[in-house]
């Protein structure tokens, strides 16, 4: 009985070993060059599109026909210089033929990096609000940390945006 329990032992140790050695393989057969050079270059799958935008968010931006965008002021409350909060400030909205060119920007998974999201000192300066029938879907877009987070009735996702994108939208729907 115990030899029996000892070579039950041996062969699982020995099995997880050469798994474990097969994981490492295949990880490091992963990794290629700099993330943001293989983040242009890759194919999505719809699982990673998925992982991008929930059903919600996606069917919200296909409907869209109108976007307003805001700058995200702070601002002193009650005179204090120690008590911020934070200010929405209009600065343009788009309609009709405007709005394609920042959707496709917006839905274009390329634009994000699947896997890496810190949304540690999360700080948006930016809010962009999508209206179909309602304007239920918003996006706040921290340009410091390249950091952009869909927020509905149904709550926030937090993805990370590559450098391209942020700058367009810094440039292009603000200024």
């Amino acid at each position: 009985m115990k030899c029996q329990l000892l070579c039950l032992i041996m062969v699982l140790c020995f099995t997880s070993c050469g798994n474990a050695q097969d994981l490492v393989f295949e990880s490091q057969d992963v990794v290629k060059g700099d993330a943001s050079e293989s983040d242009k270059d890759q194919n999505y799958s719809p699982e990673e599109i998925n992982e991008i935008f929930s059903e919600r968010n996606w069917e919200h931006l296909e409907t869209t026909n109108r976007i307003k965008s805001y700058a995200i002021k702070q601002v002193i409350v009650n005179e204090n210089p120690l008590e911020y909060a934070r200010q929405l400030v209009f600065k343009k909205e788009f309609l009709n033929q405007d709005i394609a060119p920042i959707l496709l920007e917006i839905k274009n998974p390329h634009n994000y990096r699947i896997g890496v999201t810190d949304v540690s000192g999360f700080n948006p300066t930016i809010q962009l609000s999508f209206c179909s029938e309602q304007c239920d879907l918003s996006l706040l877009i921290d340009t410091q940390n390249c950091l952009i987070s869909f927020t509905n009735l149904a709550g926030q996702d937090y993805r990370t945006i590559n450098q391209d994108l942020n700058e367009k939208i810094s440039n292009t729907l603000i200024n």
